[in-house]
């Protein structure tokens, strides 16, 4: 089995009703269109003609988390606090469509804000405390103890 490091973790899904933090790869609409560049020219020649929920008083950037759209490549993202995240597509001319990104529900495990300490229950309600080395926990990420500590690392 090959582990991959993470840099940083998030689920495939959405914490909140909106998911105006979603920041996971899906890029394809609730009616399988691809999703268009955030960035893209088609996208921010016509985003304002859209009735998507931007604010005419900020910059088309000034939506996104650091903002700066490129970074988002071409995931579905809800940069303007619609009922959930979406993206652009070009269904003859460019158009909205909402994504289809599940709701997380109530985690049973919690990863601490420097990612490396996990804090949580096992499947049985067992409290594991602060770390959980070698152990995959219910998503399938694993927690071991290297050199200073717990990292996050999931199976690939």
């Amino acid at each position: 089995m090959v582990i991959l490091i993470l840099a940083a973790v998030y689920p495939e899904c959405r914490l909140s009703e909106k998911g105006m933090e979603y920041i996971g790869s899906t890029n394809m609409t609730e009616t399988g269109k691809s999703c268009l560049m955030w960035d893209s020219k088609n996208v921010t020649s016509s985003y304002e003609d859209i009735d998507a929920g931007f604010n005419r008083v900020l910059f088309y950037e000034e939506h996104f988390i650091n903002q700066d759209p490129s970074l988002h490549k071409n995931f579905c993202r809800n940069p303007t606090g619609l009922d959930r995240p979406w993206c652009f597509v070009d269904d003859n001319g460019v158009k909205m469509e909402f994504c289809r990104i599940h709701h997380c529900g109530d985690f049973s495990e919690k990863l601490s804000s420097d990612l490396f300490h996990y804090s949580g229950l096992r499947e049985c309600g067992e409290d594991v405390g602060s770390t959980f080395p070698g152990a995959p926990n219910a998503k399938g990420y694993f927690f071991t103890d290297k050199q200073g500590g717990p990292k996050v690392v999931a199976p690939v």
